[in-house]
């Protein structure tokens, strides 16, 4: 039997290196969104695969990422708000959801995020219909401007 899923490309996050970049340069204490999808009513994927994210750090300290989603695109969890998506607005202070990842920096280098799965860590059978991934940035200093990858594979009904 065939598999009823199939895989998509393999893409940049909408606001990561590669796209409008809100991750490069991220100041410390800060916390940006770095990927924003709305998939259309009927046709949100089965899963959405990230990872490894690879960010270049400048000192010690952690990188943590969070998941946010909402099926409206205005309530969004922990009240992140749409122009909060769109800029590179801090919303450090909103995040009260479970991070999916912590990473530590020992030194300035390079850190590596687990790779997940966005319907395993919002625990849910298909994706909402706006799904995001926020950053905090808590390492002592700002996240170096260049070395920094994060990618995504969408899985769908084939």
């Amino acid at each position: 039997m065939a598999s009823p899923y199939t895989n998509g490309t393999t893409s940049a996050l909408v606001y990561g290196p590669g796209g409008t970049d809100h991750l490069s340069s991220m100041p410390s204490a800060d916390a940006y969104v770095i990927d924003w999808v709305n998939y259309s009513a009927g046709s949100a994927p089965v899963d959405v695969n990230y990872g490894p994210m690879e960010i270049a750090v400048t000192a010690t300290g952690t990188i943590t990422v969070y998941a946010i989603s909402s099926e409206d695109g205005t309530e969004i969890t922990d009240g992140i708000t749409s122009s909060d998506i769109t800029a590179p607005n801090n919303v450090a202070a909103k995040l009260k959801t479970a991070p999916i990842a912590c990473v530590i920096a020992t030194a300035s280098g390079t850190v590596y995020t687990p790779p997940f799965s966005l319907a395993a860590v919002l625990g849910v059978q298909i994706i909402p219909r706006y799904v995001g991934i926020v950053v905090l940035n808590s390492s002592g200093a700002a996240i170096a401007a260049t070395g920094n990858a994060a990618q995504k594979t969408v899985t769908n009904f084939a």
